[in-house]
């Protein structure tokens, strides 16, 4: 940003843009846009794609944040069969259940962080959510890894929990099973 004085405008097209220093460049007087909806569709069908590799069947999905991208998750997940719960930082109106987000790990089969990347949630989900996920439980994250607290202690509960975890980072899109 600083390499280009005359810059008057980022457009961003991508749902998100927590990896670009976007409050950073409107205090240099730099206009940032996003497309919101952008990838609703796709990243949810990517989620029950993965999900396909599973018996989800009569199983609770939880989601961490309600936006476009879990509600629409919500919904698919709903359709499918699944008791569906949420926590979001705001209230929502929703068809789904609220719960507490200590609970939403606790409670849940699957459960699926959807919320944006940014400084505030940065290292959102913390190791002691995480050793309450129930055992062979499927975590679902296509936002960044540093939502989690530390990424490599996902990894080394993968295999004292039979945990599952789904990532969708770029060229790192991956499921990690053991």
């Amino acid at each position: 940003i600083d390499s280009c004085p005359t810059l008057k405008y980022l457009g961003v097209v991508a749902t998100g843009c927590g990896w670009l220093a976007a409050e950073y460049a409107v205090k240099k007087g730099i206009n940032v846009t996003n497309v919101p909806g952008y990838a609703t569709e796709t990243v949810s069908a990517f989620i029950f794609k993965q999900l396909e590799n599973f018996d989800i069947k009569a199983k609770t999905l939880g989601i961490i944040g309600l936006g476009r991208i879990g509600k629409r998750v919500g919904k698919i997940g709903k359709a499918k069969g699944l008791e569906v719960i949420y926590w979001s930082k705001s209230m929502k109106d929703s068809e789904f259940k609220k719960e507490e987000f200590n609970d939403i790990f606790k409670m849940s089969d699957i459960v699926v962080v959807q919320v944006k990347a940014c400084e505030e949630t940065k290292g959102f989900v913390k190791n002691k959510n995480l050793d309450d996920l129930k055992k062979r439980a499927i975590i679902v994250n296509t936002v960044s890894p540093k939502l989690f607290e530390d990424k490599n202690y996902i990894i080394d509960l993968i295999g004292k929990k039979d945990i599952k975890l789904i990532l969708d980072f770029g060229e790192k899109s991956r499921l990690i099973r053991v």
